[in-house]
């Protein structure tokens, strides 16, 4: 509702029309990566589930989760990396797990690792056994249409 009420003052103040239409671009296909998932299942009787902690400081970073489904991993590495991520895993159910990787001043293209630690590339194979693979794929895309300098109050 608040996205649909942003919409509507942008579409009033600033004449704004806009549409989402599909591109093939750039994305990132998570799969398994050779020996396969290292990610726990969560235990049925589990206390804790759907439980997301993200922390960061410097360019040490943390992601732990608890009784999460790929949706919320698929999230978080389409943030961090500034391109859409796909999950190809195949993965279903609920995993607990921790990943712990090193930001890098390039983070949307694999390279070595950094000095204080692995990349996020090399930490997903390494700590979760998953890999992420460059394709192209649809991505939804914003496109405006005309915008109007909004008059004076």
């Amino acid at each position: 509702i608040e996205q649909q009420r942003m919409q509507a003052v942008l579409a009033q103040r600033f004449a704004l029309r806009c549409h989402f239409e599909t591109k093939d671009l750039p994305v990132f296909n998570l799969v398994l990566a050779k020996g396969g998932s290292k990610l726990k299942p969560t235990p049925a009787d589990a206390a804790t589930k759907g439980s997301l902690d993200l922390n960061g400081r410097n360019r040490e970073n943390r992601f732990e989760a608890k009784g999460v489904t790929m949706d919320p991993v698929v999230a978080m590495l389409t943030q961090s990396l500034g391109r859409t991520v796909v999950d190809k895993t195949g993965l279903s159910g609920l995993h607990d797990f921790t990943l712990t990787y090193t930001s890098d001043a390039d983070a949307g293209s694999p390279s070595t690792d950094a000095p204080y630690g692995p990349t996020i590339f090399t930490a997903l194979e390494e700590q979760l056994g998953l890999r992420l693979e460059s394709a192209k794929g649809p991505v939804p895309v914003l496109v405006v249409d005309s915008i109007a300098r909004p008059s004076e109050n």
